[in-house]
Formats: structure tokens, sequence, C-alpha cells
């Protein structure tokens, strides 16, 4: 089954490490699976700092997704060879990844979001069981849809689920 990419971004700096958490139970619940996420943080002072969490086997894969990472992230906040550095730790796939380009709207949205103390967050879900359960648990967590690769008609229900409708 194909991933759903998904990016959420919180006017709270500590909203996105919780949507994660929670995610992370769905998981163990079988609800789900999150292949891969990352946090992105804005501190008081604008900095932004990235965390992730990835789900993939094998030192070349996990570099691969580190680098993609980093150069997205990296991209958005106008660092990306500093990204890709961070994100590709062992630094052998990150020079293949160097051509992959970013929606500028895209860099734009997450970017415009991201406000002094607040938080995003980019998920990668696949095997997604039993949506209404999912969405019962998400119900009015709070948040704004920057970008799917859902559905409009899904994309507007996740939405609606986040602003508790």
């Amino acid at each position: 089954m194909s991933s759903s990419l998904i990016t959420i971004a919180f006017d709270d700096a500590a909203k996105a490490q919780q949507m994660v958490g929670e995610l992370k139970k769905l998981q163990e619940e079988g609800l789900l699976k999150l292949e891969d996420s990352v946090i992105v943080n804005r501190d008081q002072e604008g900095k932004a700092t990235y965390t992730t969490d990835h789900h993939v086997a094998g030192a070349g894969t996990g570099a691969a997704f580190g680098a993609l990472w980093g150069l997205l992230l990296g991209s958005i906040f106008l660092m990306p060879v500093a990204g890709v550095a961070l994100g590709a730790a062992a630094g052998a796939a990150s020079g293949a990844l160097g051509k992959v380009a970013v929606d500028e709207s895209f860099k734009n949205s997450i970017n415009d979001q991201m406000r002094p103390n607040s938080s995003a967050v980019i998920l990668r879900v696949s095997n997604v069981d039993h949506p209404e359960k999912i969405a019962e648990r998400l119900k009015g967590f709070g948040g704004t849809v920057l970008h799917t690769n859902l559905s409009a008609e899904t994309e507007k229900q996740l939405q609606a689920v986040l602003e508790g409708k």
C-alpha cells in the first residue's frame, strides 16, 4: 500500500510532539503504520530545529531518507547543504539526492506557518485501518493541514477532524 504524506502546522510548540505520540499509540493498536515523522519546532527567537523518527531498516536506506528529510527541511529553512549533512549522518546518499526539487509553495507554506513558539509535523503513514477510530482520537487536536498527497475530500475531512468538527 502506498504512503500518505501529511504536513500539519501548530500554533503551540509542543503540539507536533503530542500528535506523534498519539500516532505511535494508534500504530501500537494496529490502526495505522507510522513510517516516518519529522517534527519541526521554532523557538522564541525564531530558530528552527527538527527531529526525525526513522522507521527504515538498513543503514543505506536510512541515510537516503535522512538526506531527503534534511534536504526538504533545509530547503524550507534556507540551509539545504547543512540540512542534507545533518539528515544523512552517514553522508553516502546525499549526493544522489542533491537534485531533488522541493515545491516552492510547499516550502513557503510551512515557513509562513512557523511563527516563534510553533511547531509542525511531516508524516508518512500507510495501512490506515478504521479511519473512524483514528478520527475519534484526533478530533479537536488542532493544527492546520498544510500539505498532503491525500484526495481533496480526505484532506478536508482531516482538517475538519483536527478542528473538532
